[in-house]
This record gives C-alpha cells, structure tokens and sequence, in this order.
C-alpha cells in the first residue's frame, strides 16, 4: 500500500513549528437511512489520509498503520526538524490497541528516535473529541487534562495526534521549543 497524498498546512501556536496533515478527514457525510437494526447510517467521503486513520482506529485495520507512518516520516525528512522523541498525546478512549500509540513507535522506528510514552499522561478523564462540538467546550474538557513528567530537552520533541472526522484534529506534527 503506497503512503497517502498529504496537504499539510502551517499551524499557528506557542511552539517553534508546527504541521498538520491535512485540513480535514472527512470531506463529506450523508445520512442515507437506518440499517435493520435502526442504526443511522451514512455514505462518507474521506481522505486517503482520513480513510486510512478511519481504518486503524474505527475497523482495527493494522494493514492502514504502515501507510500513514509512512507519509508521515516522508513528511518529517521533508521538513527536517531536530528530533529528540516522539511524544504521543495520551488518547480518550482506552483501546486494548492504541492508534496513535503505534503510529509514534512506527515513526520512531523509521526515524531511528526514541517514543516517550511516559512523557505526556493525562490527568483526568475527557470524552471523545468527536463528540465534543462547541470549540469552548472543547478547550474546557482538555483544561488540564495532560500533564508532563519530565522536562522537554532543550531541542524539543515531536508529537502527533489522531483524529478521524472533520470535527476532531487530523493527524498533527509539532515541534515545541
């Protein structure tokens, strides 16, 4: 399976550089009806990054995992920051297999850099994301959700995140000071 096609845009913020992906996972979702069981269920447009995500996370679909490492790790060569780790950001959801936990240790193997699983944890419980529409409402549920236990080095380190829908943050490359 060959990487994605990316469109990453510059993100503002209060680290040196950061990246996302691309703008958004999902490009379109139609309602279409109930299935048997009188589940919504809808015909959805996504990505090749965003389907790829969607796979991994929503379908446990370990074949998406290469791919999306891949594109990212072209990505990072392209824009050549100075890597120390690679940080996860702690998920919501508790999965027996973590997503964004294995697209870091698939990154970091390909870049020869450390995963710091330990360096970020999360301080309280928040709900999903996804779920979580109203952008303040959003910046109250992660208020103080994370914390670290360690000190960054002085040349930063590398984070990424996992999303899947346009109402979440797609997959995110920062480098903080």
């Amino acid at each position: 399976m060959t990487p994605p096609t990316l469109h990453p845009i510059k993100l503002p913020g209060p680290w040196s550089e950061g990246f996302v992906l691309e703008r958004q996972h999902t490009l379109s979702s139609d309602f279409i009806g109930h299935d048997s069981n009188g589940n919504p269920q809808f015909d959805t447009k996504r990505s090749e990054l965003g389907e790829l995500v969607y796979r991994l996370k929503n379908r446990s679909d370990r074949k998406a995992l290469a791919p999306i490492a891949e594109a990212a790790v072209e990505f990072i060569k392209g824009w050549a920051p100075k890597v120390d780790a690679i940080v996860p950001v702690p998920p919501s959801r508790k999965r027996a297999y973590q997503p964004v936990v294995e697209i870091a240790k698939a990154i970091g193997t390909s870049l020869s850099v450390p995963v710091d699983l330990a360096a970020i944890v999360k301080s309280k419980d928040t709900p999903e994301l996804k779920n979580v529409f109203d952008f303040k409402e959003r910046t109250t549920a992660l208020q103080g959700a994370f914390k670290s236990t360690r000190r960054p080095s002085a040349a930063g380190g590398f984070c990424s995140s996992t999303t899947c829908t346009a109402r979440e943050q797609p997959l995110r490359l920062s480098l903080k000071p």
